[in-house]
């Protein structure tokens, strides 16, 4: 077993985690006894089962009540909870500014020096009622609020797109449409607003494209909106009324089709006209999920993962396992995780393959993917037995390994954590507390 290099903590000193108690002030600071840090490490090199690393890494544990979301940004969590919302700045914990908040409501964006929130009204967000409110960062003070969700924000475009589906009528919503808006970023006035059948099925673009927003209607007829101006274009064809869902990218719509004619498939549809570019089966009994990647198509199913060229519909590779997740690396590339099934159709451990042809770069074992910092795949594995002790590790994609680790002290078994620029964000759920790390 590979031991990675590693500088150990002086063991009977205090580690580096603070731990707070949800709803107490007083930080009570863990300490570990010498041998019980022995029996550990002593524990992982008989059995094998990890990677051994005593390198602590810093952490800081929120003192929420398990917020809803949070977004970082720089030294700063800007964190929605239970009615309110702070931004605290890290590691001290001190909270600049608070406001009163909806209970459901989200950190949708971070865009210059705005914080973008969407408020969902309680049982009435289960019918898409919501209002987005625009919060100066620095202080906190409402700089505009306006009816809608938020859809794209993004730094290059000097408004926020929202969705407002309340100005449907519930009683007769085929009769009375929805608005796509569009409120200029520093005023929060309304640009534009186009307005959208209710029963129409959305695409939105993914974050970072400069794609149209399209709506595709019950007859699969489409309308495509420009989220700079407003514009709206009809392309004179029709999708396949089954249409379930996709996404637009470089002049084609790629879309999930239904049984309704004859057998679910992933078609591609040229924008202009909406003529059929090509069209692969796929068996409508399973569930059909297509992930926008850089050049290829990854179409989904139970237990199966198929590449096709997003230009001609070839499929480039196919692959019998289980989709976890694509990620879009800063190059270009983007990488599929997934667990390949055995000669009894069960999943092995998570693997690393190559988009574009299907190549394996890494085996995972009993690591789990937890996101990307930069050009970094980082892992997550938490060792059986006493102590139920967490490692984070980085993949080397060239060796094909888990090539460094570092120790999560006090990281409870079932943490949820994701990547969020250079922090490691883990909601506890037993506890119902986050914890954050610096990456």
């Amino acid at each position: 077993m590979d031991v990675p290099d590693a500088t150990p903590i002086e063991l009977g000193q205090p580690s580096y985690t603070e731990r707070l108690a949800v709803g107490d002030d007083r930080p009570l600071t863990s300490w570990r006894a010498p041998f019980a840090v022995a029996a550990a490490v002593l524990l992982v090199l008989l059995s094998g089962s990890v990677p051994v690393s005593t390198q602590q890494r810093p952490q800081t544990a929120l003192t929420v009540p398990y917020p809803y979301s949070i977004k970082m940004v720089g030294n700063l969590a800007i964190i929605a909870s239970d009615g309110w919302i702070q931004a605290r700045e890290l590691p001290g914990q001190q909270v600049l500014w608070q406001r009163p908040a909806e209970i459901n409501s989200l950190v949708r964006a971070v865009v210059g020096d705005l914080v973008i929130v969407s408020h969902l009204q309680g049982r009435a967000a289960q019918r898409g009622e919501a209002y987005t409110v625009a919060l100066d960062l620095v202080t906190g003070i409402p700089r505009w609020e306006h009816p809608g969700e938020v859809v794209i924000a993004r730094p290059e475009l000097p408004a926020i797109i929202l969705f407002d589906a309340t100005r449907s009528d519930a009683e007769s919503p085929r009769a009375s449409p929805a608005q796509l808006i569009s409120v200029g970023r520093a005023s929060g006035v309304e640009k534009w607003s186009v307005a959208v059948a209710a029963l129409d099925t959305p695409v939105f673009p993914p974050e970072g494209s400069a794609a149209p927003v399209a709506f595709v209607s019950p007859a699969g007829g489409v309308r495509l909106i420009d989220p700079t101006t407003g514009i709206v274009t009809s392309p004179r064809g029709h999708v396949d009324p089954s249409f379930l869902g996709g996404y637009v990218k470089d002049g084609i719509l790629v879309a999930n089709q239904g049984e309704a004619t004859g057998g679910g498939a992933t078609v591609a549809y040229e924008l202009v006209t909406l003529t059929e570019v090509w069209r692969r089966p796929l068996d409508p009994s399973r569930i059909n999920q297509v992930v926008p990647s850089t050049d290829v198509a990854i179409a989904t199913e139970i237990n199966m993962v198929e590449a096709i060229d997003g230009w001609t519909g070839t499929r480039q590779w196919r692959r019998d396992m289980q989709f976890e997740s694509l990620l879009a690396l800063p190059d270009g590339e983007a990488l599929v995780v997934g667990r390949e099934l055995d000669a009894d159709r069960l999943p092995g451990p998570a693997a690393i393959f190559r988009a574009r042809d299907g190549a394996r770069l890494a085996v995972l074992d009993l690591w789990s993917v937890v996101g990307l910092r930069g050009g970094e795949v980082l892992v997550l594995r938490q060792a059986d037995g006493p102590g139920l002790r967490t490692w984070l590790g980085w993949v080397d994609l060239a060796a094909g390994r888990v090539s460094a680790t570092d120790l999560l002290d006090g990281l409870e078994p079932g943490a949820e954590c994701a990547v969020d620029g250079d922090w490691l964000l883990c909601r506890q759920v037993a506890t119902r507390t986050m914890l954050v790390f610096r990456l």
